[in-house]
Parts: C-alpha cells; sequence; structure tokens
C-alpha cells in the first residue's frame, strides 16, 4: 500500500459525497481511504458507511467527537500506506492527481511531498493558496525551507502535504487535541523533523472556503486561547531544534502570536513567554516585524491600533 488518504468527518452530509468521489474517481490498488466519523450529529456517518459497504478500499472508523486533531490522528493510528494524505471532508482532490504523487513515491525518496492548492469560495472563485514559485524538485528540508524564506510560499495548511508515514511513527509526532489552528504546530513539527522534501508541481487540492466551517465558527475568544497554545508549543519546537535557516517557520509563529492576542483582547499573563525582544528576534517580514516592534514598544497601544483599523 502507497497512500493512504485519511478524512476526518463531522457535519458535512453537504459535501462528503463531493469529497470522496474525487478520490474514487482516480484510485487503484495502491491507495486506501479512512473516513473517521468524529462523532457526526448528521447523515455524514451513514454515508461513509454507505460507500464502505460498496468499496473495498474504504474504511470507516466511528468514534465519539474529539475534533479534528483527534480524528486525524485515529487514522494516523490504522493508517496502512508509506504516505498519508490528510483530506478535510469539504475540500477535494484535483482529477488525476493521485497518479502523479504514486509517481513521485516511487521515483524519490522523499519523507514529504508537497503539491500546489487552489482556494474555492461559495461563488465558486479560485486563486491560488501561495505563491508558487520554488522549483519543481527533491531538496534537503533544510534547502526547501531555506526557499521558503525568499518565495514566501510557507502554509501551515497540513492537507497540502503528503507525509511518510514511518516519519510520523518513527517520531511520534501527532496532532495536538482540543485546539483549533492545530495546523500551526503539525506542519512545522513535520518540517523539522523531516530529511528530504519534493516539491512537486502538481495541482492536487482544492480548499473549500465556507462560512459555517469549524474555524469560522469558533468563538474569537477560543481561537485566540487555543492560538496562544499552540504557539507556546512551536516556540518550544524552536528552542530545540536548530532554526538558524527557518525565518518563514518563525515569522508565522510570530505573526499567529500577535493575531491571538489581538483575538483575546489581553496581553498581561503572555509577557514572561513572549516577550518584545524574542518577537524581534523570530519576526522576519517586514511587516511582522513593524508590528512585533509596535508590541514590543506598548502592547496596550498596539491592541488599540488594531482595534482602530479593524473597527471593532
Amino acid at each position: 500500500m502507497l497512500l493512504t488518504i485519511v478524512v476526518p468527518v463531522y457535519r458535512v452530509e453537504n459535501y462528503i459525497r463531493r469529497c470522496i468521489d474525487s478520490v474514487l474517481c482516480q484510485i487503484n490498488s495502491s491507495i486506501e481511504i479512512i473516513l473517521v466519523d468524529d462523532g457526526s450529529p448528521d447523515n455524514s456517518g451513514k454515508i461513509c458507511d454507505d460507500y464502505a459497504s460498496k468499496y473495498e478500499c474504504i474504511q470507516v472508523i466511528h468514534k465519539t467527537n474529539g475534533g479534528l486533531s483527534s480524528a486525524r490522528n485515529a487514522g494516523i493510528n490504522e493508517a496502512r500506506g508509506e504516505y498519508i494524505l490528510f483530506l478535510d471532508s469539504d475540500d477535494w482532490l484535483f482529477e488525476g492527481c493521485l497518479n502523479q504523487f504514486l509517481e513521485i513515491i516511487q521515483n524519490y525518496d522523499a519523507d514529504l511531498i508537497v503539491g500546489k492548492a487552489k482556494v474555492i469560495d461559495d461563488q465558486g472563485n479560485t486563486f491560488d493558496k501561495l505563491n508558487y514559485t520554488i522549483r519543481k524538485g527533491l531538496y534537503s528540508s533544510e534547502e526547501y525551507i531555506s526557499l521558503l524564506n525568499k518565495r514566501k510560499s510557507y502554509s501551515a495548511c497540513a492537507p497540502f502535504t503528503l507525509c511518510r508515514t514511518e516519519l510520523i511513527r518513527k517520531k511520534n509526532i501527532r496532532f495536538l487535541e482540543g485546539v483549533v489552528q492545530e495546523d500551526e504546530l503539525w506542519t512545522p513539527t513535520i518540517l523539522l523533523n523531516a530529511e528530504t522534501v519534493f516539491f512537486s508541481d502538481v495541482y492536487f487540492y482544492y480548499n473549500f472556503v465556507r462560512n459555517d466551517s469549524i474555524t469560522h465558527s469558533t468563538n474569537k475568544a477560543v481561537e485566540g486561547s487555543d492560538l496562544l497554545t499552540v504557539t507556546r508549543n512551536v516556540l518550544e519546537l524552536f528552542q530545540t531544534h536548530g532554526i538558524e535557516n527557518a525565518q518563514a517557520l518563525t515569522d508565522k509563529m510570530v505573526f499567529n502570536y500577535l493575531r491571538a492576542i489581538c483575538l483575546v483582547d489581553r496581553f498581561e499573563n503572555e509577557k514572561a513567554i513572549f516577550t518584545g525582544r524574542l518577537l524581534r528576534k523570530y519576526a522576519f517580514f517586514r511587516t511582522t516585524k513593524l508590528k512585533a516592534l509596535l508590541y514590543s514598544a506598548s502592547p496596550g497601544f498596539y491592541l488599540f491600533v488594531h482595534k482602530l483599523v479593524k473597527g471593532c
């Protein structure tokens, strides 16, 4: 088995068929699909069972609700493929992309395979998720991260990367459960533990943006608190790895921290962890540097300016 596709399922009865069908139309014996019904209260679980009764390549896991991270972790534990692709149940795959990935898996010994994604909204408007200017090829993880710094092409979205299953299990890497924004910790962890990355020029992923998704429906204060938890873990990760060339990753941490501060509308309890000096050290891109400098000068004034700009 070359590839396992893990699909967390929760309250997506209007979208899950499109997601599964996008895989089935191009599947072969080298691919398995694991549908993780995370205690969904609608008909999503039944739809998954209906598919599993028709296709041997589909396995369904039914579990009590634990959130996206818990569902993905359950899929990791059951995966038989050499690589894992996480596919969100309201998203779908480009036609023909899986055969191209299978060729890459067979021809290159990479820990991670990164493909291209497009964002699509409710009106059908599409645009590239990132500025894809990195050349196709096999890189060491250090080389790839260095290119992220130069090209501003970093996204923490976990589904945009195929991961070697052995790497995940050997390093005991799992999604942090009980929070949203879990990808912000998962992706830098994977990148810093990998040895090689293959960047593909394959467009493979449609990222569907809808207003009733988990991220959009989460209370902003809760989202901010979760993001603070995640960034604390990211900081610990960076303090235990050599990150001299990982400015794109550290910059995203600073960006996330400053965003979290605005969401929770506080800063007093975070000063001991994310000091102004630390933020200035890890900020890399110009806009983030300016924000870090302003926050360092006066956290209260930074919040005031943010509210003024956002009109809240």
